[in-house]
């Protein structure tokens, strides 16, 4: 299980960090796409903050979105 507490940056913080980017979005792009403010997500980065349990699932949610976008970008580069 993934710890959600703010100690330093750890594994939650890891997983917002390259779920954003993967998706290319900024920090206020991410935060609008997840209802919350910027300044969470930079406090998520950073392990400077709890992750509120609504937003742990909408992550949820956005790692599949990930998974799959990469998935199916593997798939299509193998067979045009």
């Amino acid at each position: 299980m993934i710890s959600n507490t703010p100690s330093g940056r750890g594994e939650l913080s890891n997983k917002v960090l390259s779920s954003r980017l993967l998706l290319g979005l900024k920090q206020n792009e991410f935060a609008e796409l997840l209802g919350v403010n910027p300044s969470s997500i930079r406090d998520w980065e950073l392990g400077k903050r709890e992750i509120a349990e609504r937003c742990l699932r909408l992550l949820e949610i956005v790692e599949c979105l990930v998974f799959e976008t990469l998935t199916y970008s593997k798939a299509k580069s193998r067979n045009p």
